[in-house]
């Protein structure tokens, strides 16, 4: 995928639309977020079939696989990823399943991932973890998982899942770990709204941005 290449001096920028139930909420919020000059949209898998005919050619059409907890076994994980690239995403945002990490069990943690990047990797898919930072205890079990994340060939990093208010500078600060250290593509996906909350993230030289919220877009990009 052309935008996913870390070399790239832009930021990319990403929406993702998970807080909407209806369809045409939905669609009208993407086809906003496109004229607003996204590079990725990211829906829900129920939400995947009605707006991937609105995404233009050559841009992240992902979806959240086994989103927020990620504690679902193996073979749910990889049937909700073959129904995902089934309906159209070219791109999987898997939770990082956390109770097996937290309980010791790294092979089955690598392999749990290995699994489904194997399918995606078969689609010509791209496969992005989402790490939950807020279900580790500290920074050294963070930076443990990233590196076993790293260790399964997953280039994308999300350092956290954007389901909680999170600051976005202590996202940033994760990221910004992961990405110089273990040289993956990190994505900040914390509560990203202002504009100085973009200049921030680009300051940084992240990979990339996520936002949740259409405001949030208006916000930091109408003008620009």
């Amino acid at each position: 995928m052309d935008t996913q290449n870390k070399k790239n001096s832009t930021t990319i920028l990403e929406y993702a639309c998970y807080d909407e139930v209806l369809t045409e909420n939905i669609k009208s919020n993407v086809f906003k977020a496109i004229d607003l000059g996204v590079h990725g949209i990211s829906v829900p898998a129920a939400h995947i079939t009605a707006i991937a005919d609105l995404i233009p050619e050559g841009m992240i059409l992902s979806c959240p696989i086994d989103w927020p907890e990620g504690r679902s076994s193996n073979s749910l994980r990889i049937h909700a990823a073959t129904k995902a690239i089934h309906k159209g995403a070219n791109a999987l945002d898997l939770v990082a399943n956390c109770v097996l990490f937290r309980n010791g069990r790294e092979v089955d943690f690598m392999q749990d991932i290995n699994s489904i990047k194997s399918l995606a990797d078969d689609k010509n898919v791209t496969l992005r973890v989402m790490v939950d930072h807020r279900k580790l205890e500290d920074g050294k079990q963070f930076r443990q998982m990233v590196e076993l994340v790293k260790c399964t060939g997953v280039e994308f990093i999300f350092c956290a899942t954007g389901q909680y208010i999170d600051d976005i500078h202590d996202n940033l600060i994760l990221c910004n770990m992961a990405q110089n250290d273990f040289d993956v593509n990190a994505i900040a996906n914390a509560s990203l709204f202002l504009p100085n909350h973009l200049k921030a993230t680009r300051d940084t030289g992240l990979f990339g941005a996520r936002f949740h919220k259409i405001k949030a877009l208006e916000n930091c990009l109408v003008g620009v």
